[in-house]
């Protein structure tokens, strides 16, 4: 938030420059310390018998939504001319996080993104229908439903984290690694409290869920209607691709609480005309 607030009529590719820089730089640095068995040589992390490399970051996780960072803030860089060869190069890092780290959120937003990417080059000098902006939004209120009410169907059936009913749910909940599940744990475990509270157990892999527990409901409710504004504004103003990369981060923050990272979520620069409430004519254009 601090970041968002200091982003205040800042043109927007400074610190996405930077960003970007920085963040590959530093990423280089690590990966090469890390095969040159210096930092984290053998850490690896295990997942129904399958070992997944870390890359020197302690979870593959990590450095998949790592990688995704720095992903977002290429595909903004990139946003007023998008290219062919941009859509194939984040294809083909989502590939490499779904067959490398194996990092499976990460990866299946970033194959997202390079969709969009293909959406927003087809429909380049296309005008936006006036159903597209209150859609955009509508988006936000319906993951935050799916995240806090699909945990309330859940029925134990064993005594496995996982072990749940009805069957669909069980597939469901197996396809998203757990996520209903370990937020219905949350739910018989915790309290929601006004002003949040810190906690280190259980594990709640959901940034709705999250919000609610570690913040309260007034900030978690902040952050959707937030993020529902930055959705809306852009898209009236027709910045698909700053709209596809709220979306890859959106779909992000259902399986991950790693949105809350800015080192993660560069999207979060794109929230800075609804912080200050400002319309969405006058938001900085990442130019």
């Amino acid at each position: 938030m601090v970041a968002v607030l200091a982003a205040k009529d800042v043109p927007l590719r400074r610190p996405l420059q930077v960003y970007f820089a920085s963040g590959c730089a530093a990423m280089a640095a690590v990966l090469a310390l890390h095969f040159a068995g210096i930092v984290a040589p053998n850490l690896t992390s295990e997942r129904m018998g399958a070992l997944r490399g870390t890359y020197g970051y302690g979870h593959p996780n990590t450095f998949g939504g790592l990688v995704f960072g720095l992903v977002l803030a290429y595909a903004l860089l990139r946003a007023q001319k998008v290219r062919w060869v941009d859509c194939l190069l984040v294809f083909a890092v989502g590939v490499f996080l779904l067959v490398g780290p194996a990092s499976r959120s990460a990866a299946l937003c970033t194959l997202a993104l390079a969709v969009g990417l293909v959406f927003c080059r087809l429909r380049a000098g296309h005008s936006v229908p006036r159903w597209w902006p209150g859609t955009c939004a509508g988006m936000v209120g319906l993951t935050a439903a799916v995240s806090y009410l699909l945990p309330l169907l859940v029925i134990k059936v064993g005594p496995w984290n996982n072990d749940i009913g009805p069957a669909w749910l069980a597939k469901l909940d197996s396809l998203l690694t757990c996520r209903i599940s370990l937020t219905w744990m949350a739910y018989r475990l915790l309290d929601v409290k006004i002003a949040g509270q810190v906690f280190n157990w259980p594990t709640v892999d959901n940034s709705f869920a999250f919000a609610l527990f570690q913040f309260g409901p007034v900030v978690a409710a902040l952050l959707g209607i937030l993020f529902a504004a930055a959705l809306l504004g852009h898209a009236k103003q027709g910045r698909r691709v700053e709209v596809c990369c709220l979306f890859a981060m959106l779909a992000y923050a259902y399986m991950e609480v790693q949105p809350f990272h800015l080192t993660t979520n560069p999207t979060a620069l794109l929230l800075c005309g609804a912080v200050f409430a400002q319309t969405s004519a006058r938001w900085q254009k990442i130019e």
